[in-house]
């Protein structure tokens, strides 16, 4: 199949939802597909990891397709819907400029898909392209409910309208996770998911390391949470500093950006710095247990890494449920509770057999989650709708 994806960004510092995508785009490519990429924005390409598709920057007849693209979404558009959208433009110096810069994005991303059979949707930013395009059959692989965090964009309110709006276009949906495919069904009845294709791991590079480690104590490990306030770095601080109440020598490990500086006045910790691959699992491989105090995740990676290099888990609910089983693989908390985390791991640090428990089964639990049959799963989709669509 020829296929074309279009992602928000490629830079050389990604985060999971990025990785995941390289990672089916190689898949893909490997299974025989023809793989093209367009981002929204480029920034160069991926530190340590080699992208197989072909990155496609440059457009053709730009000034012409912005200038017809713009002037089909205003005719798309009602009356109403222009009043309402010039009430939620940002003002710049030069204007309300939002609703342009905008149109002009999304020209600037339909004049360079390519000719393709199928035509992938990554985020509610990309959404609007595959729709407007009509280049190939159009899906939309789901990564997460993304008006939950729309805050984190410079117009929250026009954000969340236009993540709204893109589970409302008629693409094939597909979700990361059974969590996802129920938010969005729940809110957006009429929005059919077409299928559930789980992420996965590299096997391969996450399992327990033979390295130097300080057994005579704990050394908990999080990721930072790239200073978004819904990845609950600030109440895994307040859970760590809770747990040191009553053993002040736990040692706590993050990598990657976070909300607080490691020497912050909740709870020291070491920083790692923004790591991945042999390195990560290395890291992980120090510690005795993981934290993931997030509010919801759509099928996370790092938890599931953890324990693939036999770190026990301590996690909350949403979005881990396809690989997280309270009692056996891991333990759950609910989110925005650092007590309830507290207890969790404090339970851990008291009770050896379960912490052994955990960690067995998790790594048990990992292997299951290979490359090899995510990819197989999403060509499958994509085969059956590209066929009949």
């Amino acid at each position: 199949m020829r296929i074309n994806y279009i992602v928000g960004e490629i830079g050389p510092n990604y985060a999971g939802g990025m990785l995941c995508i390289y990672e089916y785009i190689n898949g893909l490519i490997e299974k025989g597909n023809d793989v093209t990429v367009v981002p929204l924005r480029y920034l160069g390409m991926p530190a340590g990891f080699e992208l197989k598709g072909e990155v496609i920057l440059n457009m053709k007849r730009r000034d012409k397709l912005r200038g017809s693209v713009i002037s089909l979404l205003k005719k798309t558009l009602s009356r109403n819907t222009i009043s309402w959208l010039n009430k939620v433009m940002i003002p710049s110096e030069k204007g309300n400029r939002y609703i342009y810069d905008r149109f002009a994005q999304l020209a600037n991303v339909i004049g360079r898909i390519p000719d393709c059979e199928v035509n992938i949707a990554t985020s509610f930013e990309t959404a609007l392209a595959v729709y407007y395009s009509g280049k190939g059959v159009p899906f939309y692989f789901m990564q997460h409910f993304e008006e939950y965090f729309c805050n984190e964009f410079s117009n929250p309110e026009f954000a969340r309208k236009d993540a709204a709006l893109s589970y409302m276009l008629p693409l094939n949906k597909i979700a990361n996770c059974t969590w996802l495919k129920q938010e969005v069904e729940k809110y957006y009845p009429y929005a059919k998911v077409i299928g559930v294709v789980n992420n996965a791991i590299r096997t391969e590079v996450f399992y327990p390391r033979k390295v130097e480690k300080d057994t005579s104590k704990i050394t908990i490990v999080s990721y930072g949470g790239r200073n978004a306030v819904w990845k609950g770095f600030n109440k895994a601080a307040l859970a760590i500093k809770k747990i040191r109440e009553k053993y002040p020598d736990v040692e706590w490990l993050v990598y990657g950006s976070s909300m607080l500086p490691p020497n912050n006045d909740i709870a020291k910790y070491r920083h790692i710095g923004y790591v991945t691959g042999e390195t990560l699992a290395n890291i992980y491989s120090m510690g005795d247990i993981m934290i993931c105090p997030s509010w919801y995740e759509s099928f996370p990676l790092f938890p599931l890494e953890a324990m693939a290099c036999g770190l026990a888990v301590v996690t909350t609910p949403y979005g881990t449920e396809d690989y997280a089983e309270n009692e056996n693989n891991c333990l759950i908390c609910q989110p925005k509770d650092p007590e309830g985390i507290a207890r969790a791991v404090i339970r851990l640090i008291e009770n050896e057999t379960l912490r052994k428990k955990l960690s067995v089964n998790g790594i048990k639990t990992a292997k299951h989650f290979t490359w090899q049959r995510s990819v197989c799963n999403l060509e499958n989709l994509l085969k059956k709708y590209a066929s009949n669509p």
